[in-house]
């Protein structure tokens, strides 16, 4: 990432009993979910943005990375959030990110509530289950064209990746599917019918393999995978400040 500093990104908010763990994607930084942690840090809510390992760098290191590397980086910041004295973690995601707020939420009970956006538990791409089997020593990169952001912004993340780190994202998926049941946080659900990644149906799996009293779901019409980012993100603000004010997060006069 050339002589970039990757840093997490940290709001601190009115409040002081609640805070936001803000889960980047994969290849991505926290600079790609800036626009939803300044929609959360509206109801005067702390968020803090991780960098997960091996995004900090380049894909080299991401190679060695691993999702359990992942998931501990996402119990970190809730650690130190916590020794913050913050009662209510919330977790928010977009794409890997929402995998992994899946698979943190499966594991600790006391999560105040999820919003995920966009998780693929049903990619289009289906080569994801198996590609990564067996790779080629000369194609083990995948590049992709460089998004204007990354072109001229090497801290919005990378432009290729490990094809072997597929193996993680399908072990997430599975993984984050096989236990949705013990979900039981308020929950947010946010996917859009133009993803070329990931199918929207995916909603419906979250929403009807959850425990949780409380489901909200938006389906965006007209935003592709980087819904944070995408034409629909004041539909997206409205729903977050909506779901956050229901659970008594109101939002803030000085925010």
């Amino acid at each position: 990432m050339d002589s970039a500093k990757v840093e997490p990104i940290y709001i601190k908010g009115s409040r002081d009993d609640a805070a936001c763990i803000m889960v980047h994607g994969f290849i991505a930084t926290p600079l790609t979910v800036k626009p939803l942690a300044d929609i959360i840090s509206k109801c005067g809510i702390t968020v803090y943005a991780p960098v997960l390992k091996g995004h900090d760098t380049d894909v080299y290191d991401l190679e060695k990375a691993t999702y359990i590397d992942w998931i501990d980086d996402v119990r970190k910041a809730y650690v130190k959030l916590k020794n913050e004295g913050y009662k209510d973690i919330i977790v928010c995601g977009p794409s890997m990110g929402g995998l992994l707020t899946l698979n943190f939420a499966e594991m600790e009970p006391d999560i105040k509530a999820i919003i995920v956006l966009c998780a693929p538990l049903r990619p289009k791409d289906k080569s994801l289950y198996y590609r990564w089997r067996n790779i080629k020593e000369e194609n083990r990169f995948k590049v992709f064209p460089k998004s204007p952001e990354i072109k001229n912004n090497p801290l919005y993340g990378y432009d290729s990746y490990p094809l072997k780190k597929d193996k993680d994202i399908y072990t997430l998926i599975r993984n984050a599917e096989k236990n949705l049941s013990k979900i039981k946080c308020p929950m947010l659900v946010i996917y859009s019918k133009k993803d070329h990644l990931v199918r929207a149906v995916s909603a419906a799996v979250i929403l009807k393999k959850t425990k949780s009293k409380i489901k909200e779901l938006l389906i965006l019409k007209n935003s592709g995978h980087s819904i944070a980012k995408g034409p629909e993100i004041d539909k997206v603000e409205v729903k977050i400040l909506s779901f956050l004010g229901k659970l008594g997060y109101k939002v803030q006069e000085d925010q």
